[in-house]
């Protein structure tokens, strides 16, 4: 333990100090969704262009966020990369 570190303990406390150190806990739903167990499979097909995605290349792809679907579970958003569009799959295990 180096000098500002037995400072800040002394001041803080421990606990504050390591909650303070360790990085937020990540929500589940914004954990990376497992790949299906085929990578060559096509999990979307871009509804505006038509370009088909397997898991590697929806893995690769922009990530633009997450959006609530309204029935309790999550979309993964990300863009295509022919037309820009963005294009969304459910979140796996998200339903309550």
């Amino acid at each position: 333990m180096n000098a500002l570190d037995t400072i800040l303990t002394s001041f803080l406390g421990a606990d504050i100090l390591a909650a303070m150190l360790l990085p937020p806990a990540v929500p589940a739903f914004m954990r990376p969704t497992p790949l299906p167990h085929t990578p060559a499979a096509v999990i979307k097909v871009c509804g505006c262009c038509g370009r088909r995605y397997g898991a590697l290349e929806w893995a690769r792809l922009e990530h633009v966020g997450h959006q609530d679907d309204g029935d309790g579970g999550w979309l993964i958003l990300r863009n295509c990369i022919d037309c820009k569009s963005t294009i969304s799959v459910q979140a796996e295990g998200n339903h309550g």
